[in-house]
């Protein structure tokens, strides 16, 4: 239910296609669990890796946090507010900080160094990785889990057609460039073509 998702927003949700796209769904892949990304897919799950980049790597000091809010302290499972290091989670009482999902950016002192939200808490997601031959990957803690599943340290992993309330995905997607990026690329090439051609005539 993902990629045919990533594959909607991919086509640009007009086209009623969930079957191709940023992947190619069909009935032997599904059974195989061997599907995976097309090459030139705009939006799509993410890897295992680019999840945990987003989450945890910090561009500035070139090092990754045990925790996704940019530290090595474990968040405190509250609800939802300005309080850094927060996140919707299981209390160390067992009791879930919320009933529920939360609205992104509702723990606002809480994003990853990279700006994403809710990769602690909230609900566990799907990534593209395939384990064991038989499963998927599934990243972060969810508002049903404990502390534990916020760390860096820890991936879990589902049977493909697995449902639950408090596992979702992440969607990224590859921006369009804009037209004054385009305009400067063009204008930066016409400048080099012109160079190049002044020291041919020279």
């Amino acid at each position: 239910d993902s990629i045919r998702f990533a594959n909607w927003m991919h086509n640009g949700k007009g086209s009623g296609d969930t079957e191709t796209g940023a992947y190619t769904i069909t009935a032997v892949g599904v059974v195989g669990n061997s599907i995976t990304r097309n090459a030139g897919a705009t939006v799509f799950l993410t890897s295992e890796d680019e999840w945990y980049k987003a989450a945890y790597f910090d561009a500035v000091s070139s090092s990754f946090f045990d925790y996704t809010a940019g530290t090595d302290i474990p968040p405190t499972c509250s609800t939802p507010g300005s309080v850094p290091n927060t996140a919707s989670c299981n209390m160390p009482n067992g009791v879930p900080a919320t009933a529920g999902v939360v609205e992104v950016g509702s723990y606002s002192q809480s994003s990853s160094p990279t700006g994403t939200f809710n990769q602690t808490g909230n609900v566990g997601e799907w990534v593209e990785v395939i384990v064991a031959l038989s499963k998927r990957g599934q990243q972060g803690a969810s508002w049903t889990s404990g502390l534990g599943a916020a760390l860096s340290s820890e991936r879990g992993s589902y049977e493909p057609d697995f449902e639950h309330p408090a596992i979702g995905f992440r969607l990224a997607a590859i921006p369009e460039p804009n037209t004054a990026l385009l305009l400067g690329i063009g204008m930066m090439g016409l400048g080099m073509r012109r160079s190049r051609t002044r020291r041919g005539c020279i």
